[in-house]
């Protein structure tokens, strides 16, 4: 089971996660479209490490940022509530990381 922060890295979920966050001022279809590959590639690798804390706070983080991109309506709320899932797991896996609780403060 993978704990550590470093041990949650991933080289090519990091760089969709930066270009995303680089364009998200712009509120682009190109910066959805990164954070949505950066979950798809969470999605494989928790498949591989369902008990990995900081990839479910990680993609918690950018389903959130997702919903930016939605309007006012149901899909806007389901990234929120998907967003909200994935940091309790987060916390639930891990409970004394600060940080997840900050993450989570920030969703609700």
């Amino acid at each position: 089971m993978i704990r550590r922060k470093n041990e949650a890295d991933d080289e090519f979920l990091n760089e969709c996660t930066q270009k995303a966050r680089s364009l998200k001022s712009k509120a682009s279809s190109e910066a959805k479209e990164y954070y949505e590959e950066a979950v798809k590639r969470c999605n494989e690798l928790l498949r591989s490490n369902p008990e990995n804390p900081y990839l479910h706070c990680w993609k918690a983080d950018i389903l959130y940022e997702l919903r930016r991109f939605e309007g006012p309506d149901s899909l806007y709320m389901k990234r929120c509530e998907d967003a909200l899932a994935e940091i309790d797991t987060a916390i639930e896996l891990d409970p004394e990381v600060d940080f997840f609780h900050l993450i989570r403060s920030e969703i609700v």
